[in-house]
């Protein structure tokens, strides 16, 4: 499942979640920037269960954005 959120004119939060994790799982992808940036990376992503999408959860610093509030999210 692919989010996109934005705050601003200049800063938005896209991320990439697997589908059937559980609630407040990690991303396996993530960017935070400007809205055009951030558009053009998610659509870069190959897609879910093709070869170079990415599956892993990020975990540790690679997870810790100093990004936007997001609803349900400390």
């Amino acid at each position: 499942m692919d989010t996109f959120t934005v705050r601003g004119p200049q800063e938005a939060y896209a991320a990439r979640f697997r589908s059937g994790d559980r609630t407040g799982a990690a991303p396996v992808w993530q960017r935070l920037g400007e809205p055009a940036d951030v558009i053009d990376d998610l659509l870069d992503l190959p897609a879910h269960g093709t070869p170079g999408a990415p599956a892993h959860p990020l975990l540790g610093p690679a997870c810790d954005l100093d990004g936007p509030w997001l609803p349900g999210l400390p």
